[in-house]
C-alpha cells in the first residue's frame, strides 16, 4: 500500500519536479496533491489596495516595536501580490511571498526540532536587513 504522502505516478509528473528534498519536499507534494490545479482567474486588482494600505501600515507599527512576526510579514507579502495587476510584477509578489512563506514552515520544523524557539533577531542586524 502506498503511503498517503505519497501521490500516484501519473500525479507526480504534473508536479514541481525542483521541491527540496526533505520533510518539507514531501508535505509540498502531498499539497499539491490534495489541490485542484486548474486555470482560474488571478483575482488580483485595485480592489485588494485598501487590505495592501492596511497590512503595510500594520508592518510598519510592528516594526517600529522591534516585534515583527512571521504573520505580519506573510499578510503584507501577500497582501501586495493580491493587489498587483501586471504579470511580471504578480509573479515576484508570488514568488517573494512563497520564500516567506516556506521560511515560516522551516522556522517551525526548526523550533519543533529544537525545543525552543528561534531567538530574536538584534535591532542592529534588523536594522541592516531594512529596505534602504
Amino acid at each position: 500500500m502506498r503511503p498517503p504522502h505519497l501521490p500516484n505516478r501519473r500525479l507526480q509528473r504534473r508536479l514541481p519536479h525542483h521541491l527540496p528534498r526533505d520533510g518539507v519536499g514531501r508535505d509540498l507534494v502531498a499539497a499539491f496533491a490534495a489541490l485542484d490545479l486548474v486555470d482560474q482567474p488571478d483575482g488580483t486588482g485595485p480592489h485588494h489596495d485598501l487590505d495592501l494600505a492596511a497590512a503595510v501600515l500594520y508592518l510598519d507599527q510592528a516594526r517600529e516595536a522591534g516585534c515583527v512576526t512571521w504573520a505580519e510579514q506573510a499578510h503584507e507579502a501577500v497582501a501586495r501580490l493580491l493587489a498587483e495587476t501586471r504579470p511580471e510584477q504578480m509573479r515576484d509578489e508570488l514568488l517573494r511571498a512563497i520564500a516567506l512563506l516556506l521560511g515560516w514552515l522551516y522556522a517551525l520544523d526548526r523550533r519543533a526540532a529544537w525545543g525552543r524557539p528561534i531567538p530574536r533577531v538584534s535591532r542592529r542586524a534588523r536594522r541592516r536587513m531594512r529596505p534602504q
